[in-house]
């Protein structure tokens, strides 16, 4: 009886483990890690949102400062901003939905694993896609800026990515590789003639 038993608990702890490997391994074919739980968001409450917003607008007036761009920059990278915002959106909207497909996927328990990968495959192309976006206006942005602006704002970013390495602790911080902070690399300012 006891074997029995026995068979039967290391039976079950064989297949649960066979269950949760391919649901790693099905991750690992799409190229991405598993979605956050729900109701995983950077904001708990609209005022954690509220704070965010003007703690954002205090650094883009540090930083309009510290560049000195005039008001004619400021509508130029107001309009860049706005053209942007209307372009990625949309995708924004659809990634969120995709994710949360996703996730209602993979809680269920019997969910095709062609189902997973495509659906996995559309957040990585939606992904893609805002990364693209994102380029695009960074480029359209530093061709508003002086060479002089350009080189200042990269040093404001090493900056930036230093003081987050220590708040990171040294962890491996990367900010490239946070999706919820997908930051795009300046180019070199071009030599002043």
């Amino acid at each position: 009886m006891k074997k029995q038993i026995l068979t039967l608990a290391l039976t079950v702890l064989l297949v649960s483990g066979v269950s949760l490997v391919k649901a790693e391994n099905t991750a690992d074919k799409a190229g991405m890690m598993p979605p956050p739980p729900p109701g995983y968001h950077h904001f708990s409450t609209p005022e954690e949102a509220q704070k965010h917003r003007q703690e954002m607008e205090k650094r883009r007036q540090e930083i309009d400062k510290r560049l000195k761009v005039t008001d004619e920059q400021k509508a130029q990278l107001k309009a860049i901003h706005e053209n942007s915002k209307a372009k990625m959106m949309p995708k924004i909207k659809e990634l969120r939905e995709n994710k949360a497909k996703l996730q209602e996927l993979m809680e269920n328990k019997t969910a095709q694993d062609k189902e997973v990968i495509a659906l996995k495959e559309k957040i990585k192309k939606s992904q893609e896609e805002i990364r693209q976006l994102r380029r695009e206006n960074f480029e359209k942005t530093q061709e508003v800026f002086t060479p002089k602006q350009r080189a200042e704002l990269e040093k404001m970013m090493k900056e930036h990515r230093e003081k987050m390495k220590k708040q990171h602790k040294g962890e491996n911080f990367c900010p490239q590789a946070d999706p919820h902070h997908e930051h795009v690399m300046p180019p070199k300012p071009p030599e002043e003639k």
